[in-house]
């Protein structure tokens, strides 16, 4: 029992340590040649006479070490820790006995959120609060031994954004969440489809129910900065736009409410261009002119609400001149002279 007695004092112990008895391993030497080996540039070394290849080790103590390239483990570990040799497989079972496979799986989910806002080019910026929520619900489907990776577990990760930021009022659309986070608009569906299931089966608590309409009128009122008056004024229309279908219902969210603001800036005559609509929301505007005017030759169904926020509903629709092209054409007798002198020649 002895052996295992108390250290009283630990500066003692550590003092009385002879720090001579310890080999100084070499890791530039070439175990084979004994000659000093060459370093690539890549975090090896090359022997350059045998040309064997050693890995770029910094030692930075008696007790650790870290290998910067080349590890055989995957992220379900904290310390990666590279195993050489012939049998380094039974290794494997330490690292997955002393890593939390879980922490480390939603440390990853978030770092898939997260660089999305700093990767992506498009013009996207969830807050950081929202992306939280969103790793916090996929956290219920790991737990309910849902596994997905790859692309799947992208357009699953978009799907949920796109329902997420709806109940916070901050409206996308799918095809830009798609951008947002590199993957193809079927990839979205197939996840979209997977979080529908998620909801049905309970495992996953997110509103699916919510009116997308409503929620595109507050985002993009608040990003071209109308007043709580206008975003009043704008969330009635809507109402009664859905409510009576004025407009095709089957048309998307996001084009119902810009054919509704544009309707609202040609009455209230709000200097904002139908370009800077084409650009700020990546809309076509072919579209949401042709809804617009639908709603124009139906406005007497909503005068009340213009005349309450005293609106006028008289509306000038603005066009472009049309530019065309004058084209001057040759004589038929020159082209057939010029035709026939290329024979000639």
């Amino acid at each position: 029992m002895d052996g295992f007695a108390l250290i009283d004092d630990i500066d003692s112990f550590y003092a009385g340590i002879d720090d001579s008895v310890y080999e100084t391993i070499a890791y530039d030497i070439c175990s084979t040649c004994g000659v000093q080996m060459n370093d690539t540039g890549d975090n090896t070394y090359v022997c350059p006479q045998c040309h064997v290849l050693n890995d770029k080790v910094e030692v930075t103590d008696m007790s650790t070490m870290t290998s910067d390239s080349s590890y055989n483990t995957s992220y379900g570990t904290h310390n990666q820790i590279r195993f050489v040799g012939s049998n380094r497989y039974k290794y494997q079972h330490l690292l997955r006995g002393n890593s939390d496979y879980s922490l480390i799986q939603e440390q990853n989910i978030r770092k898939i959120l997260f660089d999305c806002n700093y990767v992506s080019d498009t013009d996207i910026n969830v807050p950081k609060d929202i992306l939280l929520i969103i790793a916090d619900h996929y956290k219920s489907v790991r737990e309910s031994n849902n596994i997905y990776r790859g692309t799947i577990l992208r357009g699953i990760l978009a799907a949920m954004t796109y329902y997420v930021c709806l109940e916070k009022q901050l409206a996308y659309k799918p095809n830009d969440i798609s951008v947002w986070f590199g993957i193809s608009d079927i990839n979205y569906s197939k996840g979209d489809k997977i979080v529908l299931d998620l909801i049905e089966r309970g495992i996953l608590n997110i509103n699916r129910h919510i009116k997308a309409e409503h929620e595109f009128i507050f985002s993009y009122s608040t990003r071209l900065g109308f007043d709580k008056t206008q975003i009043e004024f704008l969330t009635e229309i809507m109402e009664r736009v859905l409510k009576m279908r004025l407009v095709n219902p089957n048309s998307k969210p996001s084009t119902k409410a810009l054919s509704i603001i544009y309707m609202f800036i040609l009455a209230a005559k709000i200097n904002i261009d139908s370009e800077t609509l084409h650009t700020r929301f990546n809309a076509s505007f072919g579209t949401i002119r042709s809804t617009s005017s639908d709603l124009i030759n139906n406005i007497s169904l909503m005068k009340d609400i213009f005349d309450k926020y005293d609106i006028p509903t008289k509306i000038v629709r603005t066009r472009k001149k049309r530019v065309t092209k004058k084209v001057q054409y040759q004589d038929e007798a020159d082209v057939l002279d010029g035709e026939i002198s290329k024979i000639d020649k």
